[in-house]
């Protein structure tokens, strides 16, 4: 697998980026603001994305043992409930067509990851090249959801994402490395002792960043005044074109330090952040937002779960990547009620509590010898 494999699954990662940049971006305004939801409801939207996630350790053995091509085939599938999310005015309906459009693309998200971490030694630098790519995408599908929502509607860019994934999955399964399309026989007993402390100490952790992140990122666009334009500026434009700066350097520092040591940087740098974001406002809210510190936590978390895994167990811990972090994000959207009855302030106390107690728990199982 050489530069060709990585130059097509990285214009496959610009167009999916972007397909899912214009529903995050829409899809929080809609439910809150549009059909006037309250934080629960809110948070009850990360739960039914997050719920997709879970699954993913299963659809990665799956792949593993009937082959990952099949499991990518399956994703193309999520674009029927995308595509009515803008009809929709009700919020019952709207999460739930939420759920099958999340739960159906997380069916393929596993086996899409394993062909760039098979190779060890160059796994950050591939991961990092994807994600770079990937936050271009990402930054023009924030903007273009403006574009969109003022011109033509919010149906448009519901239309619009559903186009871009189907044709990001049709890149991927077509120019799939058939050396890596199926795994082989081999015990993942070995691979499941190793994932039980590492997916609770990313799952805390990544549970306080979702609750912080979502709580905050309302605050973020009444601070910018209810500018929908300048709110996808600052939300998802700026912050993925920075991030697309530094994917590539952190997967190089990846290779060198390993995924372990940048995840626990990541999570020591959100639990700064977060309250610099809650104390300030207006312009300074919005350029502190736009430090791009997700890549740091989703490469370093891939890389550590990829180092776990037998070549012939990658998808499955890949999977086990996205469980990790839907579990997280699961569990921020069942804090969501705290928010309406306790307040921000208390819930992001929390969120530092459960970022820092992740950390703090990742730091103190990396002494098991089953995890070394």
């Amino acid at each position: 697998m050489g530069n060709r494999f990585l130059m097509t699954f990285s214009v496959g990662s610009f167009i999916l980026y972007m397909g899912w940049a214009l529903y995050f971006t829409r899809s929080r305004i809609d439910l809150k603001v549009e059909l006037e939801s309250s934080y629960s409801e809110l948070m009850l939207l990360i739960t039914v994305e997050s719920f997709s996630g879970i699954l993913s350790l299963a659809w990665g053995y799956l792949g593993d043992r009937i082959g990952r091509k099949r499991m990518i085939s399956i994703g193309l599938l999520s674009a029927m409930p995308m595509l009515f999310l803008g009809l929709t005015k009700i919020p019952a309906l709207f999460l739930v067509l939420a759920a099958f459009a999340n739960i159906l693309f997380m069916v393929s998200q596993p086996s899409i990851m394993t062909a760039l971490v098979i190779d060890k030694e160059r796994s950050g630098r591939r991961l990092g090249m994807f994600n770079c790519v990937g936050s271009l995408g990402w930054a023009v599908g924030s903007y273009t959801m403006a574009y969109l929502s003022e011109n033509l509607g919010p149906w448009a860019v519901y239309a619009a994402s559903s186009m871009f994934i189907i044709f990001s999955l049709i890149i991927f399964s077509v120019n799939y490395p058939k050396s890596v399309e199926r795994g082989v026989e081999s015990n993942i007993h070995v691979l499941l002792r190793k994932l039980p402390f590492p997916t609770l100490g990313v799952s805390l952790a990544y549970m306080g960043i979702v609750y912080s992140s979502t709580i905050l990122s309302i605050k973020l666009y009444y601070e910018l005044g209810t500018n929908a334009t300048l709110f996808a500026l600052f939300y998802g434009v700026l912050p993925t074109l920075l991030g697309a700066g530094v994917n590539i350097l952190i997967g190089v520092i990846a290779d060198k330090i390993g995924g372990y040591l940048v995840t626990l940087i990541s999570m020591i740098s959100y639990a700064i952040l977060f309250p610099l974001l809650y104390l300030s406002s207006g312009m300074l809210m919005a350029v502190l937002w736009i430090i791009p510190l997700y890549p740091l936590l989703y490469l370093g978390v891939s890389k550590f779960f990829s180092e776990l895994a037998p070549l012939e167990l990658k998808a499955t811990a890949m999977g086990a990547v996205s469980a990790s972090l839907s579990l997280g994000g699961m569990g921020a959207g069942l804090l969501g009620p705290l928010a309406d009855f306790h307040g921000i302030d208390f819930s992001l106390f929390l969120s530092e509590v459960l970022i820092l107690g992740g950390g703090l728990f990742l730091y103190a199982v990396s002494k098991v010898p089953r995890l070394k």
